[in-house]
């Protein structure tokens, strides 16, 4: 064989094999016939070693490309019995777990070829094999990724969101995923099919540690803040700033459509729902001239912006006075929408009030839940959830 094959066998094959010969059956397929070099084998099933060979056979197994250029392995395998139990067993394989014909790091670079291509087609072509096996060593590959961290115990910050992960036209049903952020580690924590209480606290126990987590951010869910506040017991409930800031603009938008209709183009639309400070002088000077024929709109929009004033203010203790100000003048109004508001702002109250103490938003769980949308697009929608699961917690 030629010296240069000898000294790069290392490279190409598996540790425990020595090469015997090559060749090449076409131009990116390549055929390695190797053995496996050792003076006795361990019995799997009493333990005892055994030098009695009971006889050969070869087998084919799948390697990592390289090069793109396919690898095969022809192994000759020795099945050996066991002077113990008498039991004929096969040699085992570093790399090859029993039973499979393919490599573990063939599997590894397949899950990679998935994850990174734009689609199974190309992983195909890239790998030779058949969009079954692409598919389940991918799910097979992130569920060992999973398992190395799932001990893992929770961290100091979370964030909770859910959204939806399926749709059923024909019966008229959305299925909701509950999406837990870890903010220490900035990952995805956990994926919990459904968004009840008793759901999350089945299948979020397994985690250790609850009694670490201080701080939870969420929007204005009742489910999500029952359960942290059985579940995390020394866990502060934070509400997310722009989920209580968009509570005015349903108010705004309905008030300005009774005046304008359905015009979603109309630049007033945009005027009233920016935050003013935000505004050129003459678009402020403007649309202070239209809002005195319109007092209704214009008492939600000027709530609406001591909403933001509220939201400026630096200190727990003066947004604790703000707040209650605003919620005082809002008592005083005579619009249902706006006592309709102010129950809701009471009724969190202190979640609200807790943002100036930690100044945390829900934003890096939106950004996760952006990611689980855009996996969903690009999979052209899930139907199994464990898989679905598996891809978000390896995001």
């Amino acid at each position: 064989m030629n010296p240069i094959w000898k000294s790069t066998e290392k490279f190409i094959l598996l540790p425990e094999l020595k090469l015997l010969t090559h060749w090449q059956s076409a131009k990116f397929r390549t055929h390695y016939k190797c053995r496996k070099d050792s003076q006795f084998e361990v019995c799997p099933k009493c333990a005892t070693k055994s030098y009695s060979v009971h006889d050969r056979r070869w087998v084919t197994i799948r390697d990592q490309p390289i090069r793109g250029s396919g690898i095969e392995l022809r192994v000759l395998k020795r099945r050996f019995r066991c002077p113990g139990c008498r039991k004929v067993f096969t040699e085992p394989l570093n790399g090859v777990r029993k039973g499979f014909k393919t490599t573990e790091r063939f599997r590894r670079g397949l899950r990679w070829a998935a994850d990174n291509f734009a689609d199974i087609d190309r992983a195909q072509r890239a790998y030779g094999c058949s969009a079954g096996l692409v598919y389940k060593v991918f799910y097979e590959q992130l569920d060992i990724k999973w398992h190395e961290r799932m001990n893992d115990p929770w961290g100091r910050v979370i964030g909770i969101d859910e959204h939806s992960w399926k749709k059923c036209r024909k019966n008229g049903f959305t299925e909701f995923a509950s999406l837990i952020v870890d903010y220490d580690r900035n990952r995805i924590a956990e994926v919990v099919n459904g968004k009840t209480v008793e759901t999350m606290k089945n299948a979020l126990s397994y985690i250790p540690g609850r009694e670490r987590v201080e701080q939870a951010v969420i929007d204005m869910c009742d489910p999500f803040r029952k359960f942290i506040s059985e579940f995390f017991p020394n866990a502060i409930i934070v509400a997310d700033k722009f989920h209580v800031l968009r509570l005015m603009s349903p108010l705004i938008n309905k008030a300005r459509m009774e005046i304008t209709g359905d015009k979603r183009k109309n630049p007033v639309r945009r005027l009233l729902l920016k935050n003013r400070n935000k505004l050129k002088y003459y678009e402020r000077n403007a649309l202070d001239l239209w809002l005195v024929e319109h007092p209704k709109l214009k008492e939600i929009y000027w709530f609406k912006e001591a909403l933001h004033r509220l939201y400026r203010t630096r200190g727990s203790r003066k947004a604790e006075e703000a707040f209650m100000r605003l919620t005082d003048s809002m008592a005083l109004s005579q619009l249902k929408e706006i006592k309709k508001l102010r129950k809701t702002l009471m009724k969190w109250r202190k979640e609200i009030l807790n943002y100036f103490i930690t100044r945390l938003t829900n934003g890096k769980t939106e950004g996760y839940n952006r990611l689980a949308k855009l996996y969903q697009y690009r999979a052209f929608a899930f139907r199994n959830f464990f898989n679905y699961r598996l891809r978000l917690l390896n995001a």
